[in-house]
């Protein structure tokens, strides 16, 4: 019998929530993440895998395409035969000595992106040097800084003229501007896209929308309308279009598929009335999408909801709910808020991962079309690795042909799955990415080849979606590489701790004072720590652990970095001592308390390990709401 090759995935800042005994560790070894971090790597797919990067990690939105433009300007995506030159380690971007040191030595202006280098990408700015530039993603990373200390991406305009003003202004004074257009000549920006769109918009109209602001929504609507047709076309070969209008009740002014051209679209826009209400029922539109509209969606084509809203909903946790639904289903949520009612934080927990890309908020109606730029942008990706969205993989054993390639993704429950991929006659290509739902060669956190001789196992605990892509129709070529079937089988992890390839963990307590006060409920909650860590070698260099009670806020019993042995552990949960008497219990503010504070750098946490945090209770938090959206902000980390 053939012996399955295993990955196991957490990822460096993976976090886990578990209530029983549950974790997360890495085993098997993955071939990393692709050629972004290759020295000397080049081309036009490396160039938009590190693009891919910046954006997922939140560090810099090229929404005017220049740090893209800026790569073919300087050194043609690194296939010009100076980019690597002798004494000059500038990279892809070229960037020269005297920027790159201003990356580092104007610290103050940059503490957010290097907080958020170390928290997303395990990089340390400051301990890179201008010699790792000749690694693509760290060289796009030194010119996203340098142009944010530039004043971008607010001072960029899209239009190639002004680039190359502000190309030859803040970053090569006295070169030509000319040589920037010339350049822009041989690069080909046009949005390509091998699969289409399902796009759903979900409307607030509530009583705060007056029957000007329904106008310039739908002028919005229009101008997307537009684009998208000159992108890919719209109709049963192209992309769809569907609206859902809400305010207490949800109404479906127009599904998917009854139009077929541009023209008809925009009609049917025009006579979409508005229909006011008191009420602003988030849930109920996007309920409606859920249980009304994903049935005719097409398996080929990705399916996207747009939902624009000036309003909190009125029920806030039945709309992260729906979304919740909506993203497990394989679909894609950005929201725009419009004005200054609109609610970010509940837009965020409703949008896809990451915020910075699918969130988007606006002055007021009039400004609806600078957004556009992030739909657009985000639609021109759907089909950057020639796959469809990924279907959602459910538990059991499905069989796929090698005449198309399939991409699918894991549940967000945190669970644990273990997906074992079999190939027959032939071979198949296997990518997987948490950063991208569309996994390439140059972008990926696991990529094998799959023969018949030897199946794959992929195992993953992570709460954040894992994209695993099987390719089997070869490159430019098109030809299959097998002439079988891929069969994809998932099953559920088993509840056990494993340490392997010596990775470790910084696991985090939280015992739950206030809903079983007394001694005799912390002896309880100290032996069942001690059970649980006793399967652990706790050292510094190894598994650290620390521990919180909590009632209404957090009280900290023992710090990560104070980690010493268990026999030490044991000592401090005998110490342990209860912070007085509470009736109530803030989840969500224990939860606050482990992102901003028990998880922190400076009490002990570490970016190269897995996060798990384990919640001692017997009952339910005072406020369900303020919980989830902490336990999503801590997961986002």
């Amino acid at each position: 019998m053939a012996t399955p090759l295993r990955h196991s995935f957490s990822g460096t800042k993976a976090l886990t929530f578990v209530v029983a005994v549950l974790a997360v560790m890495v085993k098997g070894q993955s071939s990393g993440p692709g050629q972004i971090r290759v020295n000397f790597a080049k081309g036009t797919e490396v160039v938009e895998a590190v693009l891919g990067v910046l954006r997922d990690s939140c560090l810099y939105s090229d929404d005017a395409k220049f740090l893209r433009n800026l790569a073919f300007v300087e050194s043609r995506d690194g296939e010009d035969q100076d980019t690597y030159r002798p004494g000059y380690t500038g990279g892809i971007w070229q960037v020269d000595r005297t920027q790159f040191e201003r990356t580092k030595f104007e610290s103050p202006r940059l503490s957010a992106e290097y907080s958020l280098l170390l928290s997303k990408l395990g990089i340390d700015w400051f301990g890179v040097t201008w010699a790792d530039l000749v690694k693509p993603l760290y060289s796009g990373i030194a010119a996203a800084l340098h142009l944010i200390l530039e004043g971008a991406p607010g001072t960029v305009a899209s239009d190639v003229t002004s680039q190359a003003i502000f190309w030859v202004s803040r970053l090569r004074v006295g070169r030509s501007g000319q040589e920037f257009l010339i350049s822009m000549q041989d690069l080909q920006t046009d949005c390509q896209r091998s699969n289409q769109l399902d796009l759903i918009y979900v409307v607030d109209t509530d009583s705060s929308m007056g029957s000007p602001h329904w106008t310039l929504v739908k002028a919005h609507i229009k101008n997307q309308l537009v684009k998208l047709h000159g992108q890919s076309g719209l109709g049963p070969q192209g992309d769809r279009v569907a609206l859902v209008t809400y305010s207490a009740a949800a109404t479906l002014d127009f599904q998917l598929g009854l139009t077929t051209d541009l023209t008809s679209y925009l009609a049917q826009v025009d006579q979409s009335p508005r229909a006011p209400g008191p009420g602003t029922n988030t849930a109920a539109g996007l309920a409606m999408v859920r249980l009304q509209m994903l049935a005719d969606t097409r398996p080929t084509a990705h399916t996207v909801v747009i939902l624009i809203t000036d309003s909190p909903a009125d029920d806030r946790l039945g709309a992260i709910t729906e979304a919740v639904l909506l993203r497990n289903m394989g679909v894609t949520i950005h929201t725009i808020g419009v004005g200054p009612n609109a609610q970010r934080a509940e837009l965020e927990q409703i949008a896809s991962t990451p915020s910075c890309s699918h969130v988007h908020t606006v002055a007021s109606y009039m400004d609806l079309d600078s957004a556009q730029l992030h739909l657009e942008q985000f639609s021109c990706q759907q089909g950057t690795a020639g796959l469809p969205g990924p279907q959602m993989l459910k538990l059991g054993e499905t069989t796929h042909g090698c005449s198309k390639d399939f991409i699918g993704q894991l549940p967000t429950d945190g669970l644990g799955y273990a997906v074992t991929i079999a190939v027959t006659d032939g071979s198949a290509d296997i990518l997987a990415s948490y950063s991208t739902t569309q996994p390439t060669s140059t972008q990926n956190d696991m990529q094998h080849t799959l023969v018949p001789a030897q199946p794959a196992v992929i195992q993953s605990r992570d709460p954040r979606p894992l994209t695993i892509a099987v390719k089997t129709v070869g490159g430019a070529t098109g030809l299959r590489t097998c002439a079988g079937n891929v069969t994809v089988s998932v099953d559920l992890l088993n509840a056990r701790i494993q340490e392997c390839n010596g990775k470790f963990m910084d696991l985090l307590l939280l015992w739950d004072h206030a809903l079983v006060p007394g001694n005799s409920a912390l002896t309880l909650m100290g032996n069942l720590s001690a059970q649980l860590v006793g399967k652990f070698a706790l050292s510094q260099d190894k598994h650290r652990v620390g521990v919180a009670i909590f009632d209404q806020s957090a009280h900290n019993v023992m710090w990560l970095r104070d980690t010493q042995s268990f026999p030490k552990f044991l000592t401090t949960l005998n110490q342990a001592q209860l912070p007085g008497t509470s009736l109530a219990s803030d989840l969500g503010a224990a939860l606050k308390w482990s992102r901003q504070i028990g998880l922190s750098l400076q009490h002990g946490a570490r970016t190269t390990s897995g996060k798990t945090v384990v919640i001692f209770t017997t009952g339910t938090p005072t406020s369900r709401t303020d919980m989830l959206q902490e336990a999503s902000l801590l997961r986002a980390e």
